[in-house]
């Protein structure tokens, strides 16, 4: 786990991490329902959770 800001990405984080962090700020809206959830063109997904 990386905790940090997705709007200040470190330089130090790997290239496939910060594609799919540019990814997941692309294309997550409030309206994108919870769970897990594939990323294009990578062998990666997210899970997107609400806080309560």
């Amino acid at each position: 786990m990386i905790i940090g800001n997705i709007h200040n990405l470190q330089p130090w984080l790997p290239q496939e991490l910060r594609q799919a962090i540019e990814h997941i700020k692309a294309h997550v809206t409030a309206e994108t329902p919870k769970g897990k959830h594939d990323i294009e063109r990578q062998s990666s997904v997210f899970i997107l959770s609400r806080k309560i």
